[in-house]
């Protein structure tokens, strides 16, 4: 351990090294204090960290303000680790140490401070936001001004800090974001999102200020719902992920509203290829605007089994029927088919997603069981869980009708029971 630190050649290294002298301090070994890297103690070790409290806050900054980008985000986990210690003891200290951490943040962000010290310092600002409670609530018009005078700055790297910065601190005091800043901050949002190299980041930031205004940005969607549009089904390039899941924050930051205007996203979220963020985004409009349930589901059923299809070159087949809820013929534009990875996340969303009033025990005979064969076993224990989940579902859908037996619920059960027989026999 002590040759890792003195030599100090490879920073990938020095972090198992922290990591591993951590561990030894959390277990109590016979070790001195100075053998033990501050953020590593901090989260391993915070009694004995807490006694050098006052030597980190003044010590951190010159990691905060170096000039290596690596070393600067190192030093801003190590200032979030000392902050989670300061907000967990809860000592009259606390108050003191964060109102000395604020100030350093304004002496980095002076008249001729260079880049790396302006950055260091918003990353610094957006910690205290994030882990110091009500401490900065009387400090936040200063937090607004540093955010509007860099919200322009030439270099990239301080305006993603400001564009970062601008849902915690609509988070932290709403009314007063509302009232003041949120058009100056929506149109610098706006403006992100024309930018191919910020893009991804404003789309995060404006799932995350959706989240904290709670229905404040309704004159804003038709603007939005044109920038998640472009950017899910572009011209040229790859879709935006990061665009499909600020569909579904803003479906779930502001619910039924939002039904006219991703009734119409639907198609080009789907054109983007089935990807987990794709799903994760479409389970949270299904649970926030409940009308569009069926016709996702619809969608969902095509996209899945048109992967199952193509992927299964063995059977080439049509797919198979699904009771219940018409399935529309129109095949989706799937991606580059991706072999097994593509394959499960078909398997695992047909057995997690909200399918409800479909039975899907003849699509899984069908198109499911026999993906039993496959070689990678990873998706044969898909297919085994996959089965028994829809065969479960299939149960819950008919136990409201068990006391009143039916032609429907007769062949039902001989579906499941055929199904059941593959999977295990």
């Amino acid at each position: 351990m002590h040759a890792a630190f003195e030599t100090k050649l490879d920073p990938e290294i020095l972090v198992l090294a922290n990591k591993v002298l951590g561990h030894l301090a959390r277990s109590g070994g016979a070790m001195t204090v100075d053998e033990v890297e501050r953020q590593e103690m901090a989260e391993n070790a915070s009694t004995v960290f807490n006694i050098h409290m006052l030597e980190f806050v003044d010590a951190i900054w010159v990691a905060l303000r170096d000039p290596t980008l690596a070393v600067r985000g190192k030093a801003v986990e190590a200032l979030r680790a000392c902050l989670c210690v300061i907000r967990k003891r809860e000592t009259r200290w606390c108050v003191q140490w964060y109102y000395r951490m604020f100030e350093a943040t304004q002496d980095g962000l002076g008249r001729n401070a260079p880049i790396h010290s302006i950055h260091g310092s918003l990353l610094a600002v957006g910690e205290l936001l994030r882990n110091t409670g009500e401490f900065m609530m009387s400090r936040y018009r200063e937090v607004a001004e540093i955010v509007l005078r860099y919200l322009e700055h030439r270099d990239r790297l301080v305006r993603l800090s400001i564009t970062s910065l601008l849902p915690r601190i609509a988070h932290f005091l709403c009314d007063q974001f509302v009232t003041n800043y949120l058009m100056i901050c929506m149109n610098h949002i706006l403006h992100v999102l024309k930018i191919s190299s910020e893009r991804a980041s404003g789309f995060i930031v404006l799932g995350e200020i959706a989240g904290a205004l709670d229905g404040e940005l309704i004159n804003c969607l038709p603007t939005i719902s044109s920038h998640l549009r472009d950017a899910i089904a572009p011209r040229r390039g790859r879709p935006s992920l990061e665009a499909l899941a600020c569909v579904g924050n803003i479906a779930k930051a502001m619910g039924p509203i939002m039904e006219p205007h991703f009734r119409g996203l639907l198609d080009s979220m789907f054109s983007s290829g089935l990807s987990l963020t794709l799903v994760e985004a479409l389970e949270q409009i299904t649970e926030s605007i409940p009308p569009l349930l069926p016709t996702i589901q619809n969608w969902l059923l095509e996209f899945i089994s048109t992967i199952l299809l193509r992927s299964h070159h063995l059977m080439p087949r049509q797919p198979a029927s699904v009771s219940r809820g018409h399935i529309t013929t129109v095949t989706p534009q799937v991606p580059e088919l991706s072999g097994s990875a593509l394959v499960q996340l078909a398997l695992r969303t047909l057995a997690h997603f909200n399918f409800k009033g479909h039975d899907l025990i003849e699509f899984a005979r069908e198109s499911v069981v026999v993906y039993l064969e496959d070689r990678d076993g990873a998706t044969r224990k898909d297919v085994a869980l996959c089965c028994c989940k829809l065969v479960a579902n299939s149960f819950s859908a008919i136990s409201s009708t068990q006391f009143s037996p039916s032609r429907i619920n007769r062949a039902s059960g001989k579906r499941r029971h055929r199904v059941v027989e593959e999977v295990y026999f």
